[in-house]
Order: structure tokens, then sequence, then C-alpha cells
């Protein structure tokens, strides 16, 4: 129980990412910025709250992040989250870990972990 309350519990002052998982790509928006990009950008040492959802008439989505071994469902018209933080710089894997149709294969994109510098 005490490691999935580690996992759960986000540090307060975590960077938030509003996540989109759609048919067939993710939509990462910093609201801080107001910049929106289909890459993710974090820096490094810094935790990451990522508020994930899918549209209200998509289809379950899983976005999955192995290097850091979490993986939460975007599911349409819910809010779900995880959290994470990079303890290195560098460029990462992100997969929909759920079936999500013809296109699923497709569903790749990258993670990229900047300087805290910028």
């Amino acid at each position: 129980m005490e490691g999935f309350r580690m996992m759960r519990d986000v540090p307060d002052d975590a960077m938030i990412v509003e996540v989109t998982g759609q048919r067939w790509y993710w939509t990462f928006h910093h609201p801080e910025f107001d910049v929106s990009s289909d890459v993710l950008y974090v820096p490094v040492d810094t935790p990451v709250k990522l508020e994930m959802t899918a549209p209200v008439d998509d289809v379950v989505h899983s976005l999955y992040l192995p290097a850091f071994r979490v993986k939460e469902d975007c599911v349409p018209g819910k809010e779900t989250y995880l959290w994470f933080q990079a303890e290195e710089e560098g460029e990462y894997n992100i997969f929909c870990a759920e079936y999500c149709g013809r296109d699923h294969s497709k569903m790749i994109t990258k993670l990229h972990v900047l300087s805290a510098e910028g």
C-alpha cells in the first residue's frame, strides 16, 4: 500500500502539464506558459504532474513512459493523472499502451528532459 500511495501523492510544487489522448496522437499543454505541443518537454529534477483526459467521443488511451515505469489511462470525459520526476536529461519514448484502434501503432512520441536553466 505504501508504494501505491507514493505513486499517487503528487508533490505540492509539481509542474502541471495537461495531456489529451486522442485518435491517434498526444497533445501536451503547459498552462503556465500557454504552450501546446505533440512532444512533452520538462525540466530535469522537477516533479511533473500529468493531468490527463480524452475527448468524450474518443476511446481509452494509456500514456506509458517505460523509462520511468509509469502508466495511466486517459479515459474519455474523465480526468486522471500521474506524476514523475526525471533525474537525467535526455530523450525518452512515450507510447499508448492501450489498443485504441486502427492507428494505435502510430501513437508514439517523445519526452525531452531539459536542463533546469532552459
